[in-house]
């Protein structure tokens, strides 16, 4: 119980370092309140989007359209590398479509900063750190696509942790370490391109 208490501290801490970056890129504009709030829903948004991807393709042919399933998570013969590639894709476009969402319907809720930031975050985690180590948190995920689906401070509240198994200790800089350079990357985005600053407005 000490260990799992343990654990579940250290993961809050991460988030809270998720947090910290991403209000530094908005507070000044949206204020403090709100960009807490946009980034507290953004990193809800990175665990169930993964959730719903699953969910939604137990259905044919959502299954196949979706490369997360189809070739993420299949046993294919595509190289690695483009494996990796296609599911970078997908991650963006799994917040990106918020953006795109809020240009539809004209309800405009959530800085592209923060948008922008919690995609590059996402694939930093994923890829970067649970592919390319192969943690065994992330290689459960891939054994029972049902549980397991990160971030694991989720899985922890919403019961998604598969607890019978032996995880890895949690290296903080290892999962921190995508927020700091998804803050510099968002940043150097928005001082050097004036046309996706006017976008954004």
């Amino acid at each position: 119980m000490f260990a799992l208490n343990h654990r579940f501290l250290i993961l809050f801490m991460i988030c809270m370092i998720y947090l910290l970056f991403s209000v530094m890129l908005v507070y000044k504009e949206d204020g403090i309140l709100s960009a807490v709030a946009q980034s507290t829903f953004l990193l809800f948004w990175s665990y169930v989007g993964h959730v719903a991807a699953h969910y939604i393709s137990l259905v044919y042919p959502i299954n196949k359209m979706n490369t997360h399933i189809s070739i993420h998570h299949s046993e294919t013969e595509l190289p690695r590398i483009l494996d990796l590639g296609s599911e970078s894709v997908n991650n963006f476009f799994g917040f990106f479509c918020l953006y795109l969402f809020q240009e539809l319907s004209g309800y405009k809720f959530l800085n592209l900063k923060l948008i922008l930031y919690s995609a590059f975050l996402y694939i930093g985690v994923h890829i970067f750190y649970y592919s390319l180590t192969n943690t065994n948190y992330h290689k459960i995920h891939h054994e029972y696509e049902f549980y397991n689906y990160s971030p694991e401070i989720f899985d922890f509240i919403f019961n998604t942790r598969k607890n019978d198994e032996q995880y890895e200790n949690i290296f903080v800089f290892y999962e921190a370490f995508p927020a700091l350079i998804s803050y510099y990357i968002v940043k150097q985005i928005f001082e050097n391109n004036k046309g996706i600053v006017e976008l954004k407005k």
